[in-house]
C-alpha cells in the first residue's frame, strides 16, 4: 500500500482514507513535519503539545469534509492544497509560541489561533480562488502585534521558517518509503521493533 510514496510532497489521499477509517489521529509526518522534541520537564512542552493536536485534528476534519466533497474520496488537487496549510498553520503556531516568548501568554496566543483560524482555513483551502497562505499569514501577525513580538515572514516550502528565527520545527525531512522493506525496517507504524532488532536480541548475553 505504501510502495512508490513520496510523504515529503503531500498527503496521501489513501492513507487519509483509511486511518480516518480506522479512528486514528493522522500524525504530522504524513506532511513531512518533525517537531523538536521538548525535555519532559520542560513546562511549555505540553502547551505545545496541545496546540499542535488541535491543528492535527483541524486537518483530520478538513479531510474528512473534502472526502464528502468529491464523493468519499477527496481529490488530489484538494488534499495538495490542504496538506499545504497544515503545513503553513504549523508554522505559524510555532512561531507564536516559541519566536514570540516561549511562555505561558505566547502559548496560549497560539493555542488560541489554532483553535480559532485552523480548521475554517484548512477547508476553505480547499477551493483553489482562495489564499490559504495570505490568510494564515495575517491571522498569525494579529496575533504577534498583540504580544509586541515581530511578525511572521513564513517562507516557502520547505523553508517555512527563516534560520534567524528557530522554532524547532522542520520540513521535508526524506519521508519516502521505497518499498515494503523499507516501511518494515522503519517501522514508522509502531507495531514493534523490525524482525533483523528481535533476532540480534539476546546474543549479547549468549
Amino acid at each position: 500500500m505504501w510502495y512508490g510514496e513520496e510523504w515529503r510532497n503531500v498527503v496521501s489521499a489513501l492513507i487519509c482514507a483509511h486511518t480516518i477509517d480506522l479512528n486514528m489521529d493522522l500524525p504530522l509526518w504524513y506532511a513531512g513535519a518533525n517537531i523538536e522534541d521538548r525535555p519532559e520537564n520542560d513546562n511549555m512542552a505540553a502547551y505545545q503539545e496541545s496546540t499542535v493536536i488541535s491543528v492535527a485534528h483541524s486537518f483530520r476534519a478538513s479531510v474528512q469534509m473534502g472526502s464528502h466533497i468529491d464523493g468519499d474520496f477527496i481529490s488530489y488537487e484538494r488534499l495538495c492544497r490542504v496538506a499545504d496549510c497544515l503545513r503553513l498553520l504549523l508554522a505559524a503556531s510555532m512561531w507564536i509560541m516559541r519566536t514570540a516568548g516561549d511562555d505561558p501568554r505566547s502559548h496560549y496566543e497560539a493555542f488560541y489561533f489554532a483553535d480559532l483560524v485552523a480548521r475554517p482555513t484548512l477547508i476553505a483551502s480547499m477551493h483553489r480562488s482562495f489564499d490559504h497562505r495570505r490568510s494564515v499569514v495575517c491571522a498569525a501577525n494579529v496575533v504577534t502585534e498583540r504580544l509586541g513580538k515581530a511578525k511572521a515572514t513564513l517562507g516557502v516550502y520547505p523553508d517555512y521558517i527563516p534560520d534567524w528565527a528557530p522554532c524547532g520545527i522542520g520540513f521535508a525531512h526524506d519521508a519516502t518509503i521505497k518499498g515494503p522493506e523499507d516501511a518494515k525496517r522503519l517501522d514508522w507504524l509502531g507495531s514493534g521493533p523490525a524482525d533483523d532488532d528481535i533476532k540480534g536480541e539476546g546474543k549479547d548475553d549468549a
